[in-house]
């Protein structure tokens, strides 16, 4: 009987996880927590390594579950899954996610075992607080034992970067490493512009642009909009006219930029081309592209 009832329990438990899967995985993170809260009411009185990173997943999404991640927190401690690398790894994302960098470095120094996505997650908990040299410093102690950083490592970098010297330097590790340089260059690549960008370096940042083999509509999209933050009208139809000669597939994000430097610009004609040029590509139906067009057309005192 107590086989029996084992075997009961391991399958009750698996049907549990099969709908929390299905409720994280389409956001529902609300049911995710009930789920999880049901369980701990049933015969099963617990989760599985399968089981908290999801729930965990759930807390992330809000500040304001905090006290729901320590209390899963000390579940996973009473069970045991503190040695499991992943549950380890998605109790640091979430103290991270929830503003609490001093429990997320508590967990990663206590984990006995870190790979490659286990540093990744204390990187990203210190970008998550624009502490880039903090990250940097882990970076280094990650390297000196043998780990290289992922792409994605240098994805959340450059974001957070709150100086130019830091972005810089950011940008020199990532080519050294060879992710500037290579196939999959594109996305590295956006968020170097984009670093530029943020520090007033938009020529620079076209100046990638035009060095670039395959530019995406981000990469074009990134300098446009730096232009039209930095007043420069000009340049930024100069830049939004070259993509739209490359043939580049425009969506609506691609005109967001354009749309405001029109109403800066002032430009009745011009808005009008622009609009043309929405309703060509059927972008006009957003709700988004519809408000800044009601507005462009009020800068260009155009009211009717």
């Amino acid at each position: 009987m107590r086989k029996l009832s084992s075997f009961s329990s391991r399958r009750s438990l698996y049907l549990w996880n099969l709908n929390i899967r299905d409720t994280t995985n389409h956001g529902l993170y609300k049911q995710t927590l009930d789920l999880y809260n049901s369980i701990l009411q049933s015969r099963v009185g617990g989760g599985s390594n399968f089981t908290y990173p999801m729930v965990l997943k759930a807390c992330s999404s809000s500040p304001d579950t905090i006290h729901v991640g320590k209390m899963l927190h000390s579940h996973i401690t009473h069970l045991g899954f503190q040695v499991d690398v992943y549950v380890q790894t998605s109790l640091l994302d979430m103290y991270s996610k929830c503003g609490n960098l001093v429990s997320s470095r508590k967990v990663f120094d206590e984990m006995s075992e870190r790979g490659v996505v286990s540093w990744t997650s204390m990187i990203t908990a210190y970008c998550h607080f624009s502490l880039v040299d903090e990250a940097v410093f882990v970076i280094n102690q990650m390297r000196a034992l043998g780990l290289e950083p992922s792409l994605t490592t240098f994805l959340v970098l450059f974001p957070a970067c709150s100086s130019l010297l830091q972005g810089l330097s950011t940008q020199c590790c990532a080519f050294k490493m060879g992710f500037l340089n290579g196939d999959d260059e594109v996305p590295p690549t956006n968020s170097v512009m984009g670093m530029l960008v943020k520090h007033c370096q938009t020529h620079e940042s076209r100046a990638i642009l035009e060095q670039m083999q395959e530019p995406s509509a981000i990469s074009w999209t990134t300098v446009t909009s730096g232009y039209v933050e930095a007043g420069h009208m000009k340049e930024a139809f100069s830049v939004f006219n070259q993509m739209r000669r490359k043939t580049i597939s425009l969506d609506y994000v691609s005109f967001f930029a354009i749309i405001s430097a029109c109403s800066q610009h002032g430009d009745l004609l011009v808005a009008s081309t622009v609009h043309s040029l929405i309703i060509k590509t059927r972008c006009e139906s957003e709700d988004a592209i519809d408000n800044l067009l009601v507005s462009m057309y009020a800068k260009c005192c155009d009211l009717v």
